[in-house]
């Protein structure tokens, strides 16, 4: 077979964790148009001589189980490294993962196929294979011997575990590891852990509670409460009466000051006044009589004192 050929022949996807189905068909095509299948399969056993076909033989198994490796993620290479040598048990092993009858797996297996929906640019016929491919991983993760009433128990089960919320993956990962994966055991489940959950719901209130009083102190008794002003029990500062006394009476004594004052000060203005006032008279009285001119005939002291004396005529 050329390279190229080769090459088309394993093109297909490499194994990882949810395409074994369609994976599983491709290997098997590829290991027997290479005419290994039979020998990764068991059928073709190790011959004891002679020496050429035991060489052949291990050859074919190195083969085998290059093939098969090279076509697993890294992931599952880790898984089969130990089995390099021995593509039957590389196989076996692969094959074992994919098909573990426990509750993880056939919950997983449940949780793809229903939630299964058509892709925006996916065609009908592609949407069919991948219900297909879903089915078929559900028909590898059950056990053989599963009954009908079974199958309905374990999709009543998946049902309770699929519709929790965030809150309660740990319970849900608690629950897929049960041995009795059914809706009896589910639903026990259920109900024991809504009891172990009200106590806890309970002593959060109560927590909160106490939290609340811590951050707001409770208000002191009034017995226990001392005047800052008085020194007397039983009221606060601000509650005094007799300090609301003494205040009045220090604003009372101010304002008889202050009214005081102004009486003060309306007195000794109007002293001012009066003293000013005799002042200015007093000035205006001198300066009228500094400014008489005694030589002019129309002196109004020559007016009077012509007026007052009489002329000697001589008779």
């Amino acid at each position: 077979m050329s390279e190229s050929s080769s090459a088309d022949l394993l093109s297909f996807t490499k194994l990882g964790e949810s395409n074994y189905p369609t994976w599983e068909y491709d290997m098997h095509a590829a290991l027997q148009v290479k005419k290994l299948w039979r020998l990764t399969s068991g059928n073709e056993s190790k011959p004891s001589s002679p020496p050429e076909k035991v060489e052949l033989w291990e050859e074919k198994a190195e083969q085998a189980a290059g093939l098969i490796y090279q076509k697993l993620e890294h992931g599952m290479q880790i898984l089969v490294q130990k089995y390099m040598d021995d593509p039957i048990k590389m196989w076996g092993e692969l094959e074992k993962m994919q098909h573990q009858d426990n509750p993880a797996s056939r919950f997983i297996a449940y949780d793809q196929f229903f939630s299964i929906t058509k892709k925006e640019d996916e065609s009908l016929t592609a949407l069919t294979a991948r219900v297909e491919d879903a089915l078929h991983k559900m028909h590898n993760s059950r056990n053989s011997a599963l009954t009908l009433k079974d199958f309905e128990d374990e999709l009543a089960a998946v049902a309770l575990v699929r519709a929790l919320p965030m809150e309660y993956s740990s319970f849900r990962s608690a629950l897929l590891l049960l041995t009795n994966f059914d809706f009896k055991t589910v639903k026990d489940a259920f109900l024991q852990e809504q009891k172990n959950r009200q106590p806890r719901a309970a002593d959060s209130a109560l927590a909160l509670s106490s939290a609340l009083k811590v951050s707001s102190p409770a208000k002191p008794s009034s017995q226990s409460i001392v005047c800052e002003f008085c020194d007397i029990k039983g009221h606060t500062e601000a509650q005094c009466f007799k300090r609301r006394d003494a205040r009045e009476s220090i604003l009372k004594q101010r304002k008889e000051k202050r009214e005081k004052g102004k009486e003060r000060a309306n007195a000794a203005q109007q002293e001012t006044s009066a003293s000013a006032s005799a002042s200015v008279q007093s000035a205006e009285f001198a300066g009228n009589a500094s400014t008489h001119d005694y030589t002019n005939p129309h002196s109004p002291l020559l007016s009077d004192a012509g007026s007052d004396w009489i002329v000697d005529t001589g008779a």
